[in-house]
């Protein structure tokens, strides 16, 4: 069965108004809602599926601090897949290949 925020959970999620909320899914930027009662203007019960809300937040861009450096995992991964692509390209060259090799330890 769907599981469903209610919409004061959804404007206390995102930290605005009903407005502002309106504002975002007209501009389709927010998921819409689904009616879950009986239709009767303002006092019909809504509700987002959590599944569409929770993917809406994931994905946001993430705000880092300040002086934030990325993992070494993650810099080696980036530095692996600029190689793949140049590989792939066929545009890779023996200085390329020289400083790759020293960045990934081969």
């Amino acid at each position: 069965m769907a599981e469903y925020y209610f919409r004061a959970e959804v404007l206390r999620m995102l930290g605005i108004t009903s407005t502002r909320l309106w504002e975002l899914i007209r501009d389709g930027v927010f998921p819409a809602a689904f009616e879950l009662g009986k239709s009767g203007g303002r006092r019909t019960k809504i509700g987002w599926l959590k599944e569409e809300v929770d993917g809406y937040f994931s994905s946001r861009p993430r705000r880092l601090p300040k002086g934030y450096t990325s993992s070494p995992d993650v810099e080696i991964a980036e530095i692996a897949l600029d190689l793949i692509s140049k590989l792939l390209e066929g545009s890779l060259t023996e200085e390329e290949r020289a400083e790759y090799k020293a960045l990934l330890k081969l």
